[in-house]
C-alpha cells in the first residue's frame, strides 16, 4: 500500500507520487465525464452503455442500478481490491465517495480516501493516512489548482490549457508544481490528432484515474509527457505513447516508452504495454 509520508521528504517524490492515496492506480481510463445530473439520468438507462471491464491486469465493476449506476463499485486485481461507496444522504447537497484498498488473500483493510464532490467536481480528498488534497476549477469547469496538505508540509499544482479551435477544446498544456520556494517542477503535455472516444486520464494531473469528476483534459489522446525539475536540483524523464484502436475508434492497446533520462536520451529505455476491453454486458453491483 502507498502512502505520502511528507516529513523530511523531499517534494520531488511529492511531485512524483500524484494522488498517493488507498485508491491509488498506476494507469487507468476513467469513465466519460458525469455530472450529478447525468448521475440522475441514468436511472432510466440500461446496460447497453459501453463501459471500460479490463485495463491491464485491472478489472472494473460497476454500479448496476440506482442514481449512481454505471460508476465504478470495484477495481481488482491480483494482490489487491478497491471498493468504491457512494453517499448523498449527509445532511449536505455534497457527494461524499468512499475508496477503501483490501487484500485479496486475507481481506484487510488497507486505507481509505473520502472524496467530496460538489456540482459534478471533486472539491477535496481525505486519505486515512492524514493527506487531504483541495481542488479548484475555473469558470469552464477545468481544473485549475490542486493543494495536498499534510502535517506541516505542503505542496500545489498549477494547471494550464490551451484552446484548439479547430476542435472547439480546451487541452491540458502544463502543470506546475510550486511549494514556498516557487515553482519546482513542470508536466509538459503534447497530443495525438486521435479522438479520445473514452476518456483517458493521463498522468501527472493529481485526479483520482476512475472518478470522472476532475474535468475533461483534453479531446484527443496523450502523444507524450515531459516532467522536468525547475529547482536547483536538475532532473528530467519523458514518456511518449502510440495506440491501437478498434474500428469504433477505442484504445484496445497502449504502448509506452519511457526516457528515465529525459527526451532524446534512449540510455536506460523501456516499454510496456497495456490493453483494454470494454464490454455492454459490465458486471456490478
Amino acid at each position: 500500500m502507498n502512502y505520502i509520508k511528507i516529513s523530511r521528504i523531499s517534494l520531488k517524490y511529492l511531485l512524483a507520487a500524484g494522488l498517493i492515496t488507498a485508491c491509488n492506480h498506476d494507469e487507468a481510463i476513467t469513465p466519460i465525464e458525469t455530472s450529478s445530473t447525468t448521475i440522475n439520468d441514468q436511472n432510466a438507462k440500461t446496460n447497453a452503455v459501453l463501459k471500460l471491464v479490463q485495463y491491464g491486469n485491472n478489472g472494473v465493476q460497476y454500479v448496476k442500478s440506482g442514481k449512481f449506476m454505471g460508476l465504478v463499485s470495484r477495481v481488482s486485481n491480483a494482490t489487491t481490491y478497491k471498493k468504491y461507496a457512494y453517499n448523498d444522504n449527509n445532511g449536505t447537497t455534497n457527494l461524499f465517495i468512499t475508496c477503501g484498498t483490501y487484500s485479496q488473500a486475507t481481506n484487510a483493510k488497507g486505507g481509505e480516501t473520502v472524496y467530496e464532490i460538489a456540482n459534478g467536481r471533486c472539491i477535496a480528498a481525505t486519505g486515512s493516512n492524514g493527506t487531504t488534497y483541495e481542488y479548484k476549477y475555473n469558470a469552464s469547469g477545468l481544473l485549475e489548482e490542486a493543494t495536498l496538505s499534510y502535517q506541516s508540509s505542503w505542496a500545489k499544482w498549477n494547471y494550464s490549457y490551451t484552446f484548439n479551435a479547430a476542435t472547439n477544446a480546451y487541452r491540458l498544456d502544463k502543470v506546475t508544481a510550486v511549494n514556498n520556494a516557487g515553482p519546482v517542477e513542470e508536466a509538459k503535455f503534447s497530443y495525438t490528432s486521435t479522438a479520445d472516444k473514452y476518456q483517458l486520464n493521463p498522468e501527472n494531473t493529481n485526479a483520482e484515474p476512475l472518478m470522472p469528476f476532475f474535468g475533461k483534459f483534453s479531446d484527443v489522446l496523450v502523444k507524450d509527457i515531459e516532467v522536468k525539475s525547475l529547482s536547483a536540483t536538475q532532473w528530467t524523464y519523458f514518456r511518449e505513447y502510440s495506440y491501437v484502436l478498434d474500428n469504433g475508434g477505442y484504445v484496445t492497446s497502449r504502448t509506452q516508452v519511457y526516457h528515465p533520462f529525459g527526451k532524446g536520451s534512449n540510455a536506460s529505455l523501456s516499454t510496456s504495454v497495456m490493453d483494454f476491453k470494454y464490454s455492454q454486458n459490465w458486471q456490478g453491483i
